[in-house]
């Protein structure tokens, strides 16, 4: 399963998507997102949420990591618009985007104001594909491609330390 959280707080529920695994199947489907507009574990997250919704009336925050991010964003994207209706916020941390056919498709465009993409400074992952959103850039600790441990971001109190930019070797 790529469930990793769901929390209650006063009627806003909160569902996570984690990752890629370590399995085969987990990184064969990433290497498919490279030429498929759409792969299994994105339905599987749509439905998922389809399900979680008809349980918990409230509010709803969908966030995921990496691929997560990208299943986060897809669900919350393709979900009916009495759903997306109560999609409070969608955030992708340093996930993946789309192939430009699911983004120009109309329920994508009517999510994307409230999809809030964080990314580091040397961002590998969340550059791959097309992105429409802004992106929010987060001071890492780390170098190139360890930045995509979210346990390497910056944190200056209770936020992140953001910059203004991705640097030149990410873009």
């Amino acid at each position: 399963g790529f469930l990793l959280a769901l929390g209650v707080f006063a009627q806003v529920f909160h569902v996570s998507f984690r990752g890629t695994d370590d399995t085969i199947v987990g990184w064969k489907e990433d290497f498919n997102m490279s030429f498929l507009p759409v792969i299994p574990s994105q339905h599987d997250a749509l439905e998922y949420v389809e399900q979680i919704s008809e349980h918990y009336k409230g509010r709803l925050y969908i966030c995921g990591h990496s691929k997560g991010g990208n299943l986060a964003v897809y669900a919350s994207a393709f979900a009916n618009e009495a759903l997306q209706d109560r999609i409070a916020g969608v955030y992708n941390m340093d996930g993946p985007g789309f192939d430009k056919t699911i983004i120009k498709q109309a329920s994508f465009q009517r999510i994307l104001p409230r999809i809030y993409t964080y990314v580091p400074q040397s961002s590998v992952v969340g550059m791959l594909l097309q992105h429409e959103e802004a992106d929010h850039v987060i001071q890492s600790n780390q170098l190139s491609l360890w930045q995509h441990d979210p346990y390497s971001w910056q944190l200056e109190g209770a936020d992140f330390i953001y910059l203004q930019s991705i640097t030149a070797s990410s873009q």
